[in-house]
């Protein structure tokens, strides 16, 4: 709580000069007892945070983000409250001051001339108003003071903690040009998004070099679990201040190899403040809600939003973190990196350095002759090889380092399975889609054929019209010219009647053919009935 006080107490709004004048007037009044308890008595007597226990035990009670919103707001009031008596102590000590000043003047009056008299009151208000001046001039000192001494601290300390200050807008470079920034829009949604890490970018660069100062100050979308109402993930926009080591839990590589990591980013919104795993931070960009529950939790706090400038600073060192150049010194590193962490939580490996490790205590026993050492340590050699031999291996463990109990695990499982569910849904789609282009080509193709086919038609009983137009139709029951007529159903014909019924007439103008041989013998009856 003393960063936050710290940070409220930079970012408390000054009070107006209206606000002074009034205090002023009623500076004589200051010093009235009543007045003195009512300063005196403390706002929160319990431990300087709480009304009493059972409210102790209430806050205590609450969810965290919660109490450390509840704790802020009184942190924000004592600060306040601190700084309205600071100024109040000012106000009345410049107005005792020029009352007595007054008094002295009076005796001097009778010497005076009526000028000097006129312009006393100005310079009586003139008074007030510098040492409130004063008192602002003397808390900018002590807070670039107490900026300095900061620095120095986080210069020595190894965590990335110089991004608080350029967060919060607190640090003494930033105070002293602000004037020149005054122009400069805020930062929107837009912007805090290209700043956003995920948990594919964390599995990406997490064994990077300088992976831990590049990314401090970024920003991360974590899930703080599930909403009972709507059974949907919730989620919040946070800053990381830095990274810590905590349970091993697993990632997934970009192949989609699973692999262990125990570090934590150690994310804030406001001045609440929490390790995270990497699998907890979405991918998905912040949304619009999110932005403004951040925004609105930094006002309550009296905390400053980060500027466009720092964001542009953390884009350009994400930039240098993907662009990594890699040599032959900090592959070795980075593998080191993954190794060590595998070895730390590998079952085998824990059993092997437990051996040696007793191995070496029964070295040191027989060389100190202590008999009681080298029996312990047979005896836990000979429980070792029995677990090893029973439960094949020395170290009752399972065969996943992560326990699959704690939220973030379940989380992880659970955006697996939305990833696979969506994934079939994609797959089932691509199939109905590929069935109906399949479908309406073969619709297609039968419809083409079909055309093909009357076409066909079309143009054989065009020419069949055709060739009954040059050739004529042959009627049923009448022999062509020529043939004998046979069967007992036969009608005879009149003789001299020619066979071939009624002579066609042929078209005007054409040349009269003669008949042949064939024809003339073909015409005559002779008579003569076959039965077949």
């Amino acid at each position: 709580m003393g960063l936050a006080a710290y940070t409220l107490w930079n970012s408390s709004p000054s009070p107006d000069p209206g606000h002074v004048d009034a205090l002023a007037e009623s500076g004589d009044d200051a010093d009235a007892p009543g007045e003195e308890d009512d300063e005196d008595a403390a706002l929160f007597p319990f431990e300087g945070q709480f009304y009493d226990a059972a409210d102790k035990a209430k806050v205590m009670a609450m969810p965290e983000l919660d109490r450390e919103e509840i704790l802020a707001e009184r942190a924000q009031q004592l600060t306040k409250r601190r700084q309205d008596l600071q100024l109040k102590k000012a106000l009345a000590s410049s107005s005792a001051a020029a009352s007595k000043a007054k008094r002295k003047a009076a005796a001097a009056e009778l010497d005076e001339d009526k000028n000097r008299r006129s312009t006393r009151p100005r310079v009586e208000k003139r008074s007030a108003l510098d040492d409130y001046k004063r008192a602002r001039e003397q808390k900018g000192a002590e807070r670039d003071r107490l900026a300095s001494t900061r620095d120095r601290r986080d210069s020595r300390s190894p965590s990335f903690r110089g991004s608080d200050r350029d967060a919060d807008g607190d640090s003494e470079v930033e105070w002293a040009a602000e004037p020149e920034r005054k122009d400069e829009p805020p930062a929107e949604l837009k912007d805090f998004d290209r700043c956003r890490i995920g948990r594919s970018a964390f599995a990406k660069v997490c064994f990077y070099p300088d992976f831990e100062k590049l990314v401090t100050g970024c920003f991360a979308r974590v899930s703080i679990g599930l909403n009972r109402e709507t059974g949907q993930n919730m989620y919040r926009m946070t800053q990381i201040k830095g990274f810590t080591i905590g349970k091993p839990y697993q990632l997934e590589n970009s192949a989609g190899k699973p692999f262990t990591t125990d570090q934590y980013a150690v994310v804030t919104q406001g001045a609440a403040e929490k390790p995270w795993p990497f699998s907890a931070c979405s991918d998905s960009k912040l949304a619009e809600v999110e932005f403004t529950r951040f925004k609105d939790t930094l006002n309550k706090e009296n905390m400053r939003l980060p500027s466009k400038r720092f964001l542009g600073k953390k884009l350009d060192d994400i930039n240098q973190l993907l662009q990594t150049k890699f040599t032959e010194q900090s592959l070795q590193e980075k593998f080191a990196k993954q190794r060590a962490i595998q070895l730390k939580y590998d079952p085998v490996h824990q059993a092997r350095e437990k051996r040696k490790n007793i191995e070496r205590r029964r070295a040191e026993a027989e060389e100190a002759q202590d008999e009681e050492e080298v029996a312990r340590c047979d005896a836990e050699l000979e429980a070792l090889d029995n677990g090893s031999a029973n439960g094949n291996g020395a170290v009752k463990v399972k065969a996943s380092p992560v326990k699959p109990v704690d939220q973030h695990h379940k989380l992880a499982i659970l955006n697996q399975t939305n990833r696979k569910k969506t994934q079939n849904e994609v797959r089932q789609a691509l199939i109905t889609e590929r069935k109906k282009q399949l479908k309406a080509r073969e619709v297609e193709h039968a419809k083409k054929a079909a055309e093909a086919k009357a076409k066909i038609q079309a143009k054989a009983a065009e020419r069949r019209k055709s060739n009954l137009e040059l050739f004529g139709e042959d009627t049923p029951g009448t022999s062509r010219a020529g043939t004998p007529i046979n069967g007992a159903d036969t009608p005879k014909r009149r003789a001299g009647t020619p066979l071939g019924g009624l002579k066609e007439k042929g078209p005007v103008g054409a040349l009269k053919k003669k008949n042949m041989d064939d024809d003339v013998i073909g015409s005559m009856d002779l008579g003569i009935d076959i039965d077949i």
